[in-house]
């Protein structure tokens, strides 16, 4: 590999670690890493409810902001059941080791992050480790490990406060440990493997399609030829769905709440939506322009670049699957197909978003991506061709490739939320409504609680909260606060308001995701 190529790489790296790091306090928490606050202090919704729906009166921001702190009250223990009764899809590997990271770090905004950034930077050697493995070729792994560095998905989900980072790592060590343990197959190598396979299950419930994906490539790959390393997958992939089995068993136990697991299935979208969000997904592994609207000049801009990443995925695989050695494009192919199957193709067929829609929920195939991009990039860029052009083009590629990956990067990093914070941007805009008014009180009687807790960070210290039932069929407005606003209200609220002769609700915001009215007494 050249001096100056690996220089270069290397500079990619340090760009992207510092990228990980930078501005971790930045970006306004997302609804969801909200729920990684409450899991790791072990309290549940349910507990918020009942401590404050029922004591009907008046809470300030310390009183809200307490169920985000650890305390003595709350052990491990409450923490998986936290989880198990209300986000049963996460076991509890990532939010113990978060709860010790605050422990020793304080709970700050930046120490919270600065543990999934800190997960991030360790994926650059695994993916190394992997590409040296699977390729058996420093100049493939370092371009690989030189792609992820300063791919706008990695380093958007380094500063996001959930076990993506960790998943991501695990898979990686995981299908590394793997093929190191099919060239060395020994007791030592397959107990790794275990080890590593058992720890991503006990991290996102979606690993278990990673060792589906194995379980395809060992198939293919190896065809019963190998009795003894078939045995030893065998043990392995049993001995981690035995240990993994504890979680399912202990939800069960603990009665996961519907009101959670239904809202996860609440979803629909046209075929054209579906094939779009997979489109813009794949796109943002090398370039990411934010949430764009479905507005005309937006989709303009953004369409052509689109088009050419999806293009260049697609020959990437393509190239793979007709010059990579076998053993490569069965592991990427495997990778990919086991999600399109179990993920992509139900949500086409029966006209929904949840399963493969959300970026995060196609991992697997994005590092997959990344290693069939890397094979390609390396092999066109050392084509020893006498058309001397056709290396050029690549390296005009690549250059494209790693500045709209570092351009991205720098965009991320100046912005107060993005599009996996979605729903920040609109806490944003009603904290800042609110912030506007001296002595305000917000009214809210949401069904998820947690998220109120979100804007409690936003507010100015004097505001208060009054949370009440939905059922409550008569509301009295407090006289002492200079401005009453009414905070993503139900259905059944807002009609039990506007029968009250004396309340008139006039909307601020037009976002179904954060809903802000302010109440005016017609007395």
């Amino acid at each position: 590999m050249p001096i100056k190529a690996k220089f270069f790489l290397i500079i990619l790296l340090l760009i992207g670690i510092f990228f990980r790091f930078s501005n971790l306090d930045h970006k306004v928490y997302g609804f969801d890493e909200s729920y990684t606050l409450l899991r790791t202090t072990g309290y549940t919704e349910q507990e918020i409810e009942q401590t404050i729906l029922n004591d009907r009166r008046l809470d300030t921001i310390s009183d809200l902001k307490k169920f985000h702190n650890i305390t003595n009250h709350k052990s491990v223990i409450d923490i998986f059941k936290s989880l198990a009764k209300e986000e049963p899809h996460f076991p509890p590997l990532y939010f113990l080791s978060l709860r010790y990271w605050v422990n020793c770090f304080g709970n700050s905004v930046t120490s919270i992050r600065s543990f999934s950034a800190l997960l991030s930077v360790l994926t650059l050697p695994s993916i190394y480790w992997l590409s040296m493995e699977l390729f058996s070729s420093s100049w493939i792994s370092w371009l690989a490990t030189g792609l992820l560095a300063v791919s706008p998905f990695h380093v958007l989900y380094a500063q996001e406060a959930r076990p993506y980072s960790l998943w991501i790592l695990l898979i990686i060590l995981a299908s590394a440990s793997l093929i190191r343990a099919l060239r060395i197959y020994n007791r030592v190598n397959w107990a790794i493997y275990t080890l590593l396979n058992i720890l991503s299950l006990y991290t996102y419930l979606y690993g278990l399609l990673t060792i589906f994906a194995h379980t395809l490539y060992i198939l293919l790959y190896k065809k019963f030829s190998s009795k003894k390393i078939i045995k030893f997958y065998i043990l392995s992939s049993i001995s981690s769905l035995l240990i993994f089995s504890i979680w399912p068993i202990f939800v069960l136990l603990n009665r996961p709440s519907s009101k959670h697991v239904e809202g996860f299935f609440n979803n629909s979208a046209t075929r054209f939506h579906l094939l779009n969000r997979w489109a813009t997904n794949f796109t943002r592994i090398f370039v990411d322009f934010g949430g764009y609207k479905n507005e005309l000049n937006e989709l303009l801009l953004v369409l052509p670049f689109i088009i050419l990443i999806i293009l260049l995925i697609g020959f990437a695989i393509y190239f793979v699957y007709r010059y990579a050695p076998r053993k490569v494009w069965l592991f990427i192919g495997s990778l990919i197909g086991v999600q399109v199957v179990f993920l992509m193709l139900p949500d086409l067929i029966l006209g929904r978003w949840r399963f493969s829609g959300e970026t995060r929920y196609l991992i697997p195939s994005y590092l997959a991506v990344e290693l069939a991009v890397a094979f390609l990039l390396s092999q066109k860029l050392i084509n020893k061709s006498p058309r001397s052009i056709i290396p050029k083009i690549w390296k005009c590629v690549t250059v494209f490739l790693i500045s709209m990956g570092i351009y991205s990067c720098i965009v991320i990093n100046e912005a107060d939320t993005w599009w996996n914070k979605a729903v920040g941007q609109t806490y944003l805009e009603v904290a800042d409504l609110v912030n506007q008014s001296n002595n305000p009180l917000i009214i809210s009687d949401a069904p998820f609680p947690n998220g109120v807790i979100v804007l409690a960070d936003l507010v100015n210290p004097q505001t208060q909260f009054l949370l009440i039932k939905t059922e409550q069929k008569f509301l009295t407005l407090p006289e002492k606060f200079n401005e009453i606003f009414l905070y993503n209200p139900s259905q059944s609220l807002i009609t039990t308001l506007k029968q009250q002769d004396n309340i008139k609700l006039q909307a601020l915001t037009t976002s179904q995701e954060n809903i802000l009215f302010k109440l005016q007494s017609n007395r």
